[in-house]
């Protein structure tokens, strides 16, 4: 994952769209066969939601909203990680980058990948000697 380099996305100063050439290059990267039986495939026009998946992964999302870029409506994309209220018609909603849970989360999530990348390690390893985990249980 830090080889995606996605903690760029993480700065609160930065805005983001699907043609903005550093989430290209991302989907290119994950476009490799390698990185796709990981992470899967990113799907064309939906750029964006393939790098929210992959922010989901340690519990962040990019908030989404409209704005016009040079004439033309684009979706912009934001690393917004202090929560703001907006009134709807039947009462507020929660627009933040951050989940509520935070703080549990992120460990819970650290345990969890750590738990992931070992065992995708040890598949790894196995097939390079041409075994695979059922055959290692028996």
């Amino acid at each position: 994952m830090s080889g995606l380099n996605l903690e760029q996305f993480l700065d609160p100063d930065k805005t983001w769209t699907a043609d903005s050439p550093k989430v290209q290059k991302i989907i290119k990267l994950c476009k490799k066969k390698a990185i796709a039986n990981i992470l899967g495939l990113p799907t064309p026009k939906y750029e964006m939601r393939f790098i929210n998946k992959l922010l989901s992964i340690i519990g962040v999302r990019l908030i989404a909203s409209q704005a016009r870029i040079e004439g033309t409506q684009k979706w912009i994309y934001r690393y917004q990680p202090t929560a703001t209220f907006t009134k709807t018609k039947n009462n507020s909603e929660r627009i933040c980058s951050l989940p509520e849970n935070w703080e549990e989360l992120s460990e819970f999530t650290a345990a969890r990948m750590s738990e992931k990348v070992a065992s995708l390690k040890q598949a790894e390893m196995l097939a390079s000697k041409g075994l695979s985990l059922s055959q290692m249980h028996l």
